[in-house]
């Protein structure tokens, strides 16, 4: 089997690398690579040169904060899940590896082989990252440091993932689970978030005074209060993980490699020996996801390959593959989730109304589904309402709480419209049963993008209720104060939803006009892939300034008009002006996006116009 699986993987990367070579021919893939090398140089190894990155290693501070971030992400898998999909296998490793005479085990320890083709490429990218730090630690060393801390934490995150994953219907339920084992998780987690909170909590006037002496005399503080006995104990097991990456020299490098050693040989013995019913669990997500795949391509009117059962077999008579037959244990698992799915809370739909309303309808419970970035979002908000707890306790930590929204704000605004995709970019795989709706194409776009604009605006609403009720209690003289402060919410609150409505169109529009440069969900990877993700950012970041160019002027001139009479709460009927004008703009926009739809063909590589 490892004979096999080497044999494998190495003919996946052979034969990955010469079709990102074949992809030169095409002009966008060229000018993507540009991009993405020219991003890599001056983000990544030109600071690296410069000693940059690896001014973090070898201080006081840095060991016990990095322990921190590793125990938070931790928490957050067995929190809130981990992702399985490590385990998701493609359409041709189930038509090859499923009727092979190969174990479960063995699917798993092939997996785990697979997955160290992207371990290695972070190990080097963070190896020549933090070269020229670290004292006398030779980049070899750091780089092998830095594997095991990448193979432990991939394997922590895949055994969560299987642990915590629904067992099927017919299997043995694990013992662990049968005596309250679904509250243990949980319940640790929380002991160990309060194990870490309490200190910085007792600890808030001395991170006020350091705030007060600049952000890098709060690290230290923090590290410090981090060094009480329960938090300490906590964050043990992080700190013997990355204790070697931090040596700085060989001779404690060598002596604090083997706890990670050890950490690494467990944790591929816990994941290989985990149960065996949690394993079918998890290796279902790939014959799901060839469901899924199957239906989509269907649906897109393209030729399906019947690969054949999980067990062996020949495809079905009936047209759909064999390990989704009823019976099956692949079916058995997407039925399972499928009772799962039902039982989400579902926005209800009249059976009468705006026949484009059922596409919002759609696409909102799409959101709504999303659950990575529901989960990351949560994260975020969870993080932001812990510091508004300290906030309440030091005008200082308000100020610091309304710095970290603010970033958070400006990260939403910027990346929230490749984030919030359910719209046009993920349906355009179903162009042909996109056509076939009783629907002008005006009203598929105009439905398409209102339903990311609608999520986009509620999460912007969120984040600006965080920001307010941080800067509530700072007292910096930067921060606008008591009625300019509602003005300005209030004046945001009108704005976004014309921002929003206008930049998802731009980026509609853009996959429309140009599907080759629109990367779909789980799409191809690569620096070429990331230089196209850049340059179309860029692109549209133009277009949505031109677009709303005319509408701010207006907008400035109605708040500069009444800026006398009502001073801050000018901006408010300006905002609205905006967003009003903005909509009214959009409306030949869609009209000529839906005639470009209408004419676009299924699998074409370009778009009307």
């Amino acid at each position: 089997m490892l004979h096999a699986a080497l044999y494998l993987t190495g003919a996946t990367l052979r034969n990955r690398v010469r079709i990102q070579l074949r992809r030169l021919r095409s002009p966008r893939y060229v000018l993507g690579l540009a991009a993405g090398i020219a991003y890599v140089w001056w983000f990544l190894l030109r600071p690296a040169q410069d000693g940059g990155a690896a001014a973090i290693i070898g201080g006081g501070w840095q060991l016990p904060l990095a322990s921190l971030g590793v125990v938070a992400l931790v928490c957050k898998w067995w929190l809130v899940g981990a992702d399985p999909r490590a385990l998701a296998f493609s359409p041709a490793e189930v038509h090859l590896l499923f009727p092979a005479p190969v174990t479960r085990r063995g699917l798993v320890a092939y997996k785990l082989l697979r997955a160290q083709l992207v371990i290695l490429v972070n190990t080097v990218v963070w190896t020549v990252l933090l070269r020229g730090g670290g004292g006398e630690l030779a980049s070899w060393r750091r780089a092998l440091a830095l594997w095991v801390l990448f193979s432990v934490l991939h394997l922590h995150r895949l055994g969560a993932a299987l642990v915590t994953a629904p067992v099927p219907d017919g299997a043995p339920m694990p013992r662990w689970r049968a005596v309250g084992g679904r509250l243990l998780p949980p319940l640790l987690v929380a002991a160990a978030l309060g194990a870490l909170i309490a200190p910085l909590v007792r600890a808030g006037d001395r991170l006020a005074v350091a705030w007060d002496a600049g952000v890098l005399a709060v690290l230290p503080a923090l590290a410090a209060a981090l060094e009480a006995p329960g938090a300490a104990a906590v964050l043990a097991p992080a700190r013997a993980l990355l204790g070697a990456t931090f040596a700085p020299g060989g001779g404690a490098w060598a002596r604090a490699m083997a706890l990670p050693l050890l950490l690494l040989a467990a944790h591929f013995a816990w994941v290989l020996h985990v149960d065996a019913a949690v394993q079918e669990a998890a290796l279902a997500v790939g014959e799901r996801r060839q469901r899924r795949r199957w239906w989509r391509r269907r649906s897109a009117g393209a030729a399906t390959a019947l690969p054949p059962a999980a067990g062996g077999g020949s495809p079905a008579a009936d047209g759909v593959p064999a390990p989704l037959r009823p019976g099956s244990p692949a079916s058995d698992a997407a039925g399972d989730a499928g009772n799962v799915a039902r039982r989400r809370w579902t926005p209800p739909l009249s059976a009468s109304g705006w026949p484009a309303g059922a596409i919002v309808w759609k696409n909102a419970v799409a959101a709504l589904r999303a659950t990575a970035l529901v989960r990351l979002l949560t994260l975020y908000s969870a993080l932001a309402a812990g510091l508004l707890v300290l906030a309440a306790r030091n005008p200082r930590m308000a100020e610091l709480a309304t710095v970290v929204t603010v970033v958070w704000s400006a990260m939403l605004l910027v990346a929230g419209p490749l984030w919030f995709r359910v719209d046009l970019r993920q349906d355009l795989a179903r162009l042909a049963t996109l056509r076939a709706w009783p629907l002008r194409g005006r009203e598929i776009v105009r439905a398409q993008v209102l339903a990311s604009a609608g999520a986009l605006t509620v999460a912007h609403l969120a984040m600006l209720g965080l920001l307010l009720a941080a800067t509530t209690g700072a007292r910096d003289a930067l921060w606008p104060d008591g009625s300019e402060r509602l003005a300005y919410a209030a004046a945001a609150a009108l704005a976004l939803p014309g921002v929003n409505l206008a930049s998802l169109t731009v980026h509609n529009g853009a996959a429309l006009l140009f599907p080759g440069w629109t990367r779909p969900a789980g799409g191809s990877r690569g620096v070429e892939a990331m230089g196209q993700n850049l340059v179309s950012t860029a692109g549209a970041s133009a277009v949505l300034v031109l677009l709303l160019a005319v509408p701010a002027a207006l907008a400035g001139a109605v708040g500069w008009g009444l800026w006398t009479a009502a001073g801050v709460w000018a901006a408010v009927p300006a905002a609205a002006v905006l967003s009003v004008l903005t909509v009214l703009e959009l409306g030949p926009v869609h009209g000529w996006l839906g005639r470009v739809l209408e004419r676009l063909e299924p699998g074409a590589d370009g778009g009307g116009s």
